[in-house]
This record gives C-alpha cells, sequence and structure tokens, in this order.
C-alpha cells in the first residue's frame, strides 16, 4: 500500500504514481525489476476490500487544554476523511491511565463522534507509553492488512507502569505497524520520532495547530493511497523497492 508526495510537498495523484511506476524485487538475494504485467496498481478511493485497522491514541494530560484536545479532534477527523472507508478504528484516551473511548467499529460517524472532547476525563500525568502500548497490542490482535496508529501528545512520559520506550519500538518494528505521531509543546521530539519508527512519520510544533499545514498535505496524500499487488510467483520476495515519479521506497518483508 502506497502514496506519496512530490518534493515541494504537493500529492502525488494516484493516476501519476500508476503511470511512473516500476517495480524491483529481491529473492534469496537477487534483485530484479519486474515487467508491469508482473503487478497491477489499483487505486484504494471506492475499494470496497477491508484494509485497515486503526488505534487512535489520545494525551489527556494536564497540560492538554481544552483548545488542544480540539485541534486535535479535528486533526484525526481531517486525517479519517481522507482515508477510504474501508477501516476499522479505535480511540483510546490516556492521563494517568488508559481509557477506551471507543471499541473497534467500522461505523465513520462513530469513530468522528469519538474524538469529541471528553470533559469528563481526568487531566493528571501522562502515561504515554501505557497509552501507545494499549493501542499497539490492540492492532496486532487484529487481522486486516494495514494497522495504523495515530499518537497524539504534548508532554513528557512520566507515569506509565506497563510498557517502555524499547519494548514499544520492539513491538512497532516486529509487527509492521505504522505510526503517525503528532507532538506539540513540551513532548519529547526525539522520543516521538523513536516511537514512530521507520514505516512511520513525524510531526511535531510549539502548538498542535501549528502541525496542521504539514498534516493537511499528509492527508491529502491518503486520499491517493494505491495498492501494488504483485504476481503470485514473486510473493516470496524478501524486499519490494517502488520507484515513481523520481522517489523511492523499499519494503522488507
Amino acid at each position: 500500500y502506497f502514496h506519496a508526495v512530490k518534493n515541494d510537498g504537493t500529492t502525488l495523484t494516484a493516476a501519476e504514481i500508476a503511470s511512473n511506476l516500476s517495480v524491483k524485487v529481491t529473492i534469496s538475494g537477487i534483485q530484479s525489476t519486474l515487467p508491469t504485467s508482473q503487478y497491477t496498481v489499483t487505486p484504494l478511493s471506492g475499494s470496497a476490500e477491508s484494509l485497515l485497522s486503526v488505534s487512535m491514541v489520545s494525551d489527556y494530560s494536564g497540560s492538554m487544554r481544552d483548545r488542544d484536545i480540539d485541534t486535535v479532534s479535528e486533526i484525526y477527523t481531517e486525517i479519517f476523511q481522507a482515508l477510504p472507508t474501508i477501516y476499522e478504528a479505535e480511540h483510546l484516551i490516556f492521563s494517568h491511565r488508559v481509557v477506551e473511548k471507543q471499541a473497534f467499529t467500522s461505523t465513520p460517524a462513530t469513530v468522528l463522534a469519538s474524538v469529541l472532547r471528553d470533559s469528563s476525563i481526568d487531566r493528571l500525568s501522562t502515561a504515554l507509553y501505557d497509552g501507545m502500548g494499549t493501542g499497539v497490542t490492540h492492532l496486532i490482535a487484529r487481522s486486516l492488512p494495514m494497522r495504523v496508529l495515530i499518537l497524539s501528545s504534548d508532554g513528557l512520559e512520566n507515569a506509565s507502569s506497563q510498557y517502555t520506550k524499547s519494548q514499544l519500538r520492539a513491538l512497532v518494528s516486529d509487527n509492521k505497524i505504522v505510526v503517525i505521531a503528532i507532538g506539540a509543546l513540551f513532548s519529547d521530539i526525539g522520543v516521538l520520532k523513536d516511537l514512530a519508527g521507520s514505516r512511520g512519520v513525524f510531526f511535531w510544533g510549539q502548538d498542535f495547530v501549528n502541525t496542521r499545514d504539514a498534516i493537511t498535505r499528509y492527508a491529502q496524500s491518503l486520499k491517493e493511497l494505491v495498492k501494488v499487488e504483485l504476481n503470485s510467483a514473486y510473493q516470496s520476495a524478501s524486499q519490494v523497492t517502488i520507484t515513481t515519479n523520481g522517489l523511492e521506497s523499499s519494503f522488507s518483508f
């Protein structure tokens, strides 16, 4: 599953990706370029296949103001409105403990309602690792082909008891989970970058409002998601490298 932006930040459309795409596979240490007859490229907009499991994890610690939570809600809504509606999603909230705001559901309206600010939640300390770890663990148990965790936080970890950063990095890497990490204010840029991992993407601003332009461009690219499917003879590849419009990305399996 693939989407991309140009070097100037503008989105590559699904048509642009498909028309300029080449695929290389590595099997038994040998890399070869596939003829176009050996793979298909399918835009996912309008697709009916079940694809995504998404866990949203939101910081509700004491430093999170109403405005911050509302901005994060808007960001999550923008991302979900950009995704093809072929997902299931949950929403977790963390402060000193982790609260399941919404269990996995495939109903878009229910997903979007769950991210609205909940003023009944106590805003205390920051169990960042436990919040993320709970979401990662839930995703590992899901069976859909693509698993994504969206994490927002404005503070430093100070209250987790179940997970550590090293455990999270291993779980994300070993289970090929895509992390979208959004940080602001006091959040540790290095920690959130590490938690996003090699498959993930990271945004940071002094305020969540300052991340909006970059996230909007990222969300726009999600509308152009494509599926690149190899002929069955090549599905044992240890690595697939996709090149399109001068951009290259490699996927290891």
